[in-house]
């Protein structure tokens, strides 16, 4: 009698089948034998292939899979049933959207139990386009890893080395990772210390990017560990290191490195002869004035009632400055045949023009031109004063040449030195009336508008501006007036902290 309580139920074989069947998330399907018909389906199908059981039930499989797997499907089976019995085998089928879908199914044969004969066949089906789209991906990444030419290398959390890729087992020269044990092994000169740090990190944020170098072979750092990336898998916890072989990129780097400095003393050799007129292009000036300074004297000392011994001191001391500025001149343009860097100073280019017009004063009273100064207090740049000196002079006697060969009778020259923005300008503006030569050209070397000129002078000051981070050019006046202006900017230096002192106490 039935008292409310579930009683043990036995079911028979064919109801356990049944309800395997119907709760079962493979497709369980049966078929005709000659023409593989569907005889049943449970209800998985909607799921695998979208089609409900009753789309199916009398359809031939035949009409679901891919044409170009036809020949596989029907391979596997022959008169006497399922090759392999069981056995899954992958291939296409259709689903109802259009689309197919990658599936494994096992077959079986039903059979008659007292003939033996096949009266139909039992599949079991399930949908694996996951697990192929899964594999496709794995086995592009195995191509990627395997043809890459960084050094790859699997290893555990205590440092064993499980897999390393072709460049990797090439550049090692190892035939198997489990004769290489630890992977300290294949990395020597390493900083083990911050590889470990590069581990941790790799563990608790999954992956660690930077660089770390190790030696081989030759004892150079050839190697760059850069990337480290932590895996947790079900089979184990594993890390993945990323290194490249950075052996000839060095080896170039020092080749062209070697090849530029070859370039640069080339270059310094081919340009001796330019340096040579320049040389005497720049000795030229001082030593005029040296000789201009001697027959002054000399004319003075020979007058009657001249003062002797203060002609004597001036004329030295003119004569001791402009040698100076010789030695200097000498001196500056073997530095650029030598590997001597730019003496680089702080210096107030106001005060440096005014003391060099001091000095170029004289030789433009003897040309009958006046001089206009301007220059701000502070004035401070940041360059090689000795060539800044060379290129005032050349742009001043450039200047006063051009005006000892104009026709007019006022012949004047402006140098000023003002604010321009984040720089200081230096301006060297004549009134000649001559046409303005090609102001493109003016500073390219051995162009000159003269007949005589080297065209040396004015590619010197472009080139010495250019070294000194400044800017070298000519233009016509700003004001509409007939005559040349020439203009040099130099970036703006903070005052010297010691000058700053200087200043407060005199205003004090």
């Amino acid at each position: 009698m039935n008292t409310g309580h579930s009683a043990n139920v036995v079911l028979s074989e064919l109801e356990q089948y049944q309800l395997a069947a119907k709760y079962s998330r493979d497709m369980i399907s049966t078929h005709t034998w000659d023409n593989w018909i569907h005889t049943s389906v449970n209800p998985a199908v909607t799921e695998v292939l979208g089609y409900s059981k009753e789309e199916m039930l009398g359809l031939s499989t035949f009409d679901f899979w891919h044409p170009d797997d036809v020949e596989l499907c029907l391979k596997n089976c022959d008169q006497r049933g399922p090759v392999q019995s069981n056995m899954p085998m992958r291939f296409r089928m259709r689903h109802k959207n259009g689309h197919y879908i990658y599936v494994e199914c096992a077959r079986r044969a039903i059979r008659d139990k007292q003939s033996g004969e096949i009266q139909g066949l039992l599949c079991v089906t399930r949908d694996v386009s996951q697990q192929v789209r899964t594999e496709q991906l794995n086995q592009r990444l195995v191509k990627v890893v395997e043809s890459s030419s960084d050094l790859i290398l699997f290893f555990s959390p205590d440092y064993k080395l499980s897999y390393a890729n072709r460049s990797a087992m090439h550049y090692f020269d190892i035939a198997d990772c489990g004769e290489v044990g630890m992977l300290y092994d294949l990395l020597p000169g390493m900083d083990r210390q911050a590889f470990r740090r590069a581990v941790d990190v790799a563990r608790a944020e999954g992956h660690w990017k930077g660089q770390i170098g190790f030696s081989w072979f030759d004892g150079y750092q050839q190697v760059l560990i850069h990337e480290l990336i932590y895996h947790d898998h079900i089979d184990g916890n594993y890390f993945s290191m990323i290194a490249r072989d950075v052996s000839e990129q060095r080896r170039a780097e020092a080749e062209v490195m070697g090849h530029r400095k070859k370039l640069l003393k080339f270059q310094r050799l081919m340009s001796a002869s330019e340096l040579g007129a320049s040389i005497a292009h720049e000795l030229n000036q001082p030593i005029a004035a040296i000789i201009n300074f001697c027959h002054g004297a000399l004319t003075r000392l020979n007058k009657k009632g001249a003062q002797k011994e203060q002609v004597s001191e001036q004329a030295l001391q003119a004569i001791s400055t402009q040698a100076e500025r010789a030695a200097n001149v000498i001196r500056r343009v073997r530095s650029l045949v030598n590997k001597t860097s730019y003496q680089d100073v702080n210096f107030n280019l106001g005060d440096c023009c005014q003391n060099l017009m001091q000095v170029l004063n004289p030789e433009l009273e003897q040309r009958n031109i006046e001089l206009f100064e301007d220059y701000a207090e502070q004035a401070w740049v940041r360059a090689d004063k000795v060539q800044i000196e060379q290129l005032l002079t050349n742009l001043v006697i450039n200047a006063g040449e051009s005006l000892e060969e104009s026709t007019q009778k006022i012949k004047n020259l402006s140098i000023s030195v003002l604010e321009d923005g984040d720089s200081w300008r230096l301006s060297v503006i004549d009134n000649c009336r001559a046409p303005l030569p090609n102001t493109e050209q003016v500073f390219e070397a051995y162009y000159s508008s003269k007949d005589q000129g080297l065209g040396i002078g004015l590619s010197m000051c472009k080139s010495i501006a250019e070294a000194n981070s400044g800017q070298v050019w000519m233009e016509s006046r700003a004001d509409g007036l007939p005559g040349a202006a020439l203009y040099l900017t130099l970036p703006k230096q903070a005052v010297p902290l010691q000058h700053k002192q200087i200043l407060q106490e005199e205003k004090v």
